[in-house]
């Protein structure tokens, strides 16, 4: 959530971006070798959404994510599919329409860009949730735009883990205190807090041109934080 241009410029850009996790993704499931293990995802979708996503990688539509050989081949591993495609709305519009869909409701209107084309019959029940939610380099402390998106997804009735990542520490440790304040929740008495606010060993290693009065160097992703956002008691 909270995609934008430096993600969905292209095409190229948007495998560059995720193509590393859907490799990893792919290749870490097939290092189970016991088949009796059905429970690992055979299908992956990733939903680029934001409303800085550029209206022209909208109509890129579905992106074919899977790992190639070089001989141009799928390579082994366990998943069947792999796909995305960007979307330019706010995600709770995005999450309004998730509810619709389970409720056989109309569209609303503010979510149509969101699921144009889309056919909800096919939505199978693990499809009708969302598995993970990350936001990148989000500056949840600054950016009022988040609060309804935040509000939706404490109430969602399924578990959902959030992941947020930030330019620094001192910046991830802003949004853990902004999202407390703003959902009115300790995450960490609650039991929803998976991990606090840390440098992330994922981070770029370029460090962005960024002015401040602090002498911080930013990298993009430079901190990370999760907590389960939605039911914990759901079973």
């Amino acid at each position: 959530v909270g995609a934008d241009l430096v993600e969905c410029q292209t095409v190229e850009t948007i495998v560059k971006a995720l193509g590393p996790f859907v490799r990893w993704f792919h290749n870490y499931q097939y290092t189970f070798k016991d088949e009796s293990i059905n429970t690992f995802p055979r299908h992956l979708r990733i939903e680029l959404l934001g409303p800085c996503v550029p209206s022209h990688s909208t109509k890129f539509g579905a992106i074919d994510l899977m790992p190639k050989s070089k001989d141009g081949s799928v390579s082994k591993g366990r998943l069947l599919s792999a796909t995305t495609q960007c979307k330019n709305c706010m995600y709770h519009d995005f999450l309004l329409e998730l509810e619709a869909a389970r409720s056989s409701t109309s569209l609303h209107n503010e979510a149509k860009d969101c699921w144009d084309g889309f056919n909800f019959s096919q939505m199978t029940e693990s499809t009708k949730y969302p598995n993970l939610v990350i936001a990148f380099n989000a500056g949840i402390w600054g950016y009022t735009d988040w609060h309804p998106t935040l509000n939706f997804l404490l109430r969602f009735d399924r578990p959902v883990p959030f992941v947020i990542t930030s330019y620094t520490l001192a910046e991830a440790e802003e949004d853990e205190y902004s999202l407390e304040e703003i959902l009115n929740t300790n995450f960490g008495e609650k039991n929803r807090c998976f991990w606090k606010p840390e440098n992330n060993p994922f981070a770029s290693r370029v460090a962005r041109d960024t002015k401040n009065n602090n002498n911080n160097t930013y990298y993009e992703n430079g901190a990370w934080q999760a907590i389960l956002m939605g039911s914990v008691y759901s079973s």
